[in-house]
């Protein structure tokens, strides 16, 4: 059973020295207090420290689209602005094997998917 008060530690005089929370807890202080932090920077700051990271950001109408569960392979495929065929022909398959990736409901064949991923300069796991 997980504890959700903190666990208080006192130092040799009685005073609280340490508290020990349930990871959850801290996790989302860390999470505010970045908030916090991030709020205090210069719009020059947030883009430099967005620089220094490698991960890539997408706009809202992407991110909206991922979560309106639009096939991933065809926001991404728009997103970069490649055509059905660029696509295609950079992943090495068949226009085929892409028309069945973007319809539909069934699952992307695996063997297919990683070289999607890669033609979009994308992990694997964005596209599952």
């Amino acid at each position: 059973m997980a504890q959700t008060q903190p666990q208080v530690i006192l130092d040799e005089e009685g005073a609280p020295a340490f508290a020990v929370i349930p990871w959850d807890e801290y996790d989302r202080l860390i999470n505010a207090y970045r908030f916090i932090e991030e709020e205090r920077l210069s719009d020059e700051e947030l883009l430099e420290r967005l620089d220094s990271n490698d991960e890539e950001y997408f706009p809202s109408e992407v991110v909206d689209r991922l979560l309106a569960k639009v096939n991933p392979v065809t926001v991404y495929r728009e997103y970069r602005d490649m055509s059905f065929g660029e696509l295609a022909k950079a992943a090495g398959i068949s226009e085929n094997e892409l028309a069945e990736m973007e319809s539909g409901p069934r699952a992307e064949p695996a063997r297919h998917l990683s070289a999607v991923a890669k033609a979009l300069g994308l992990e694997y796991d964005d596209l599952v």
